[in-house]
């Protein structure tokens, strides 16, 4: 069985992959995720049972709303963790790495609380200018 943090990170690749080029291809997951294509073939296997991907019989991948669904909320989760983090002064190559640690591992609960305070506090900073 896949680890969920796992299934999220090709998740997202999968569903950033389908906004650069249209199509996904197994071939082009192994090579964003510098993996083996094998890898990528038993991980979509896992993929495909959990109902968050499937494929065409001309090897597209795709994802199915539920699987778009958590993609598109961990992309919005790791991409506000990693803005937040660069606007608190953590190097840029840091804060991606140390972001998408966040985005998978932090609750719901916890995210929402972080994400309300840090937004309340940066409206605040921006009426003050």
């Amino acid at each position: 069985m896949m680890k969920q943090e796992t299934a999220e990170h090709y998740l997202r690749v999968i569903l950033q992959l389908k906004k650069r080029y249209g199509a996904v291809r197994a071939v082009q997951i192994a090579d964003e995720l510098h993996v083996s294509r094998p890898t990528v073939c038993v991980a979509l296997k896992e993929l495909k049972r959990c109902g968050y991907a499937y494929d065409y019989d001309d090897h597209e991948i795709r994802l199915t709303q539920y699987g778009e669904k958590i993609a598109s909320a961990i992309t919005e989760r790791c991409s506000f963790m990693q803005m937040l983090l660069t606007v608190l002064g953590v190097d840029p190559e840091v804060a991606e790495k140390d972001a998408n640690l966040l985005g998978h591992d932090m609750s719901d609960v916890s995210y929402g609380a972080l994400r309300s305070f840090a937004m309340d506090h940066l409206a605040q900073k921006l009426q003050k200018q």
